[in-house]
C-alpha cells in the first residue's frame, strides 16, 4: 500500500513539476565575470549547499513561477537548468526577451471611409470598411532613394489583392480623435481604390 501512495505522488509531483515548467520565463545568467560560474543551491540562501553551478553564459534556464523566496535583502528563485533543479540568487538571471518573428512596423488609418493598414516585417493587413479586408505579403518595403527619410513605400500582394502604401513624415489627424500621428500616408488598394490618411 504504502509503495502505491509513494508511485501515485511520484507521478503527482512530476506533473507538477511540467506544467511548472511550461508557465516559467526563460532566463539567462547576468553579472558573472567571464569564466566563472554560479551555484545552484540546496536552498534559497548563500548558506546553503551548492548542488552544482552553471558558466558565466548560460541560457534557456526556467524560473519556476511557483518558487520565489526574499532571504534578507535578496530574492531567491528555484530554477531548472539542464534536467538540474536548485535555488538561484534573482541578481544574477535576467529574462530573455523573445524576438517577435513578424514585428508591426506601421499602424496606419483614415476615415470616410474607415480604412486601416497594419504594416508587419513580413505582411500587410488592410482592411476598408465595406469594401475590402486581406492579408498580403510585403514585397517591397523601403525608401525611395531620391526622396527624405521618412518617406517609405510599402508593396503588399496576395492572390487577387494588392495595396501600396506611401508615408511622409508630416503632423497628421485623423480628424476623429486627439491622437497624433507621426507620418501622413496615401494607399492605393487593388490598383483602382486610393485613401488618405494617418500612420504611426
Amino acid at each position: 500500500m504504502k509503495k502505491i501512495v509513494l508511485v501515485i505522488m511520484s507521478v503527482l509531483a512530476m506533473l507538477f513539476i511540467t506544467e511548472a515548467q511550461a508557465r516559467s520565463a526563460s532566463y539567462k545568467v547576468i553579472n558573472v565575470s567571464v569564466g566563472d560560474r554560479l551555484n545552484i543551491r540546496e536552498g534559497p540562501s548563500f548558506r546553503t549547499t551548492a548542488l552544482s553551478s552553471m558558466p558565466y553564459n548560460a541560457r534557456n534556464i526556467r524560473v519556476l513561477l511557483w518558487a520565489k523566496e526574499k532571504t534578507g535583502k535578496h530574492y531567491w528563485v528555484k530554477i531548472v537548468w539542464n534536467d538540474q533543479f536548485g535555488w538561484v540568487n534573482s541578481y544574477y538571471l535576467n529574462a530573455k526577451k523573445p524576438k517577435k518573428k513578424n514585428p508591426q512596423i506601421l499602424r496606419c488609418n483614415g476615415t470616410e471611409p474607415f480604412w486601416s493598414a497594419n504594416v508587419y516585417k513580413n505582411t500587410m493587413k488592410v482592411e476598408v470598411l465595406g469594401y475590402s479586408k486581406f492579408k498580403a505579403k510585403v514585397k517591397f518595403n523601403g525608401r525611395p532613394m531620391n526622396s527624405l527619410i521618412g518617406t517609405r513605400i510599402v508593396n503588399a500582394r496576395s492572390k487577387g489583392h494588392s495595396a501600396v502604401l506611401m508615408t511622409e513624415k508630416h503632423y497628421c489627424s485623423d480628424g476623429m480623435s486627439d491622437e497624433q500621428y507621426g507620418y501622413k500616408a496615401i494607399m492605393l488598394v487593388n490598383g483602382h481604390q486610393a485613401y488618405s490618411g494617418c500612420c504611426n
